[in-house]
């Protein structure tokens, strides 16, 4: 009878291990299910994910290619490229576009995908506060919105595109055309793209009318000196060879014999010349302008404004020393002659500009390091060496004359100067 209720004992415990064994299986099938299952799902959705990022970056990137084919139909001239016609050499890009004109917008297909442009008719978007209209565009700036599509995803961002100082492009362009002759020339060749550049108002900004309250008015009209606006004289407006003035305004400013006129890093008055009628420097003995004499660093960041309202000139070896950077401009005409030069110390074409109404005259031996504008005649003439870029009506280079350019160089760009060259205030940003 003992051994009987032993071996149901046993059977009753071996019974239980064969359901235990069989519930562990149970839960084991169940959890590497869930398993599978969950890893199945996670697939799935970073296979979507995948997808989704995939399609959504291609249109990003297809809209971001929209935006850089319309500044280049804006900013370059190619017929080729298929550029809608109101984009191409355009000088006033309020004749564009309109707002809400579905004629006046365009797309392309590109990348397997397609770009659509428009253009809302401001350079700033509404106020989403008060409602406030933004401003409207300009002959120079203009707001872009390009939407990229691809495969089912659509991507918008948006551009002010600004016209560009054409100094940067190119090493010489003119209104009329370039010329070389007698062995001059130009490194590199300019682009077909560098003539019939005319912006609209002229190249160069008139200088502003002095106020009459101002102390050189009178002699602007007259060419007569005032108590207030003197004649420069090294006796009364030296010390220690530094300008002592405050303003540095003259009516006519002559440097000349062994004169050397320095301008101070340290004195912030005397940065901006101001001279109502004519400048010369005559170098016959040595004499020159020397910019921010006493400064420390080679390399000053501190920019000398020279504003001349009648004619400018260099001769006999008359030379303009820049420390830091200078931008000069001329109301009447510039002309450098006999081995005269104009930043040939620092030698950096970013260090100097010259934006001349008149015509600019380079000739006999001088040299200029920097960026000329002008609303005339730039001639380079008799061995002239010039290194740069130029910008005038029109360009003549003649009798071993030389036009040095590099891109890298970014001729005028330190200057105040390049600054207003650059026909837009409006920052270059990209938005979504």
């Amino acid at each position: 009878m003992n051994q009987l209720s032993l071996k149901n004992i046993t059977r009753h415990l071996k019974n239980e291990r064969g359901v235990a064994a069989l519930m562990g299986i149970v839960f084991g099938i169940i959890i590497i299910g869930s398993i599978a299952f969950n890893f199945l799902a996670e697939s799935r959705l970073k296979q979507s994910g995948s997808i989704l990022t995939y399609t959504s970056t291609n249109a990003f990137m297809i809209a971001e290619a929209g935006l850089r084919y319309v500044e280049k139909c804006l900013l370059e001239v190619d017929a080729a490229w298929g550029c809608p016609v109101k984009l191409q050499n355009n000088s006033d890009w309020t004749t564009i576009l309109a707002t809400n004109v579905p004629s006046d917008n365009f797309n392309h297909d590109f990348g397997g995908g397609n770009f659509s442009i428009s253009f809302p008719g401001s350079v700033t978007p509404t106020h989403p506060a008060n409602n406030t209209a933004g401003a409207p565009n300009d002959a120079d700036n203009i707001r872009v919105i390009a939407t990229g599509t691809f495969r089912g995803a659509e991507r918008s961002i948006q551009r002010f595109i600004s016209r560009s100082c054409v100094l940067s492009l190119d090493g010489a362009t003119s209104c009329i055309g370039t010329t070389t002759n007698n062995n001059s020339s130009i490194t590199p060749a300019p682009s077909p793209d560098s003539f019939g550049v005319c912006p609209v108002g002229g190249i160069v900004a008139d200088l502003p009318a002095l106020d009459v309250s101002h102390p050189c008015f009178d002699c602007v009209d007259s060419g007569t000196a005032t108590t207030f606006c003197p004649n420069f004289s090294a006796g009364s407006h030296l010390t220690s060879g530094f300008l002592n003035t405050n303003p540095s305004n003259f009516c006519n400013m002559t440097i000349n014999g062994d004169q050397v006129v320095k301008t101070s890093e340290l004195v912030t008055t005397d940065n901006n010349i101001l001279v109502a009628g004519n400048l010369n420097i005559d170098g016959n003995a040595a004499a020159s302008l020397q910019l921010s004499n006493d400064a420390v660093d080679p390399n000053s960041t501190e920019e000398t404004i020279i504003t001349v309202y009648g004619n400018a000139s260099l001769t006999h070896g008359g030379d303009i020393r820049v420390n830091g950077a200078l931008t000069l401009k001329v109301g009447g005409t510039l002309d450098m002659k006999n081995s005269s030069k104009i930043n040939n110390n620092q030698g950096e074409e970013a260090d100097a500009i010259a934006m001349v109404e008149g015509n600019v005259t380079l000739k006999n031996s001088t040299e200029f390091i920097g960026a000329i504008q002008s609303d005339a005649t730039i001639s380079l003439e008799n061995n002239a060496q010039m290194t740069g870029s130029m910008q005038g009506n029109e360009i003549k280079l003649r009798n071993n004359a030389t036009l040095i350019f590099n891109p890298d160089g970014n001729p005028g760009g330190n200057t105040s100067g390049y600054l207003e060259c650059l026909s837009s205030v409006v920052p270059p940003g990209w938005s979504e």
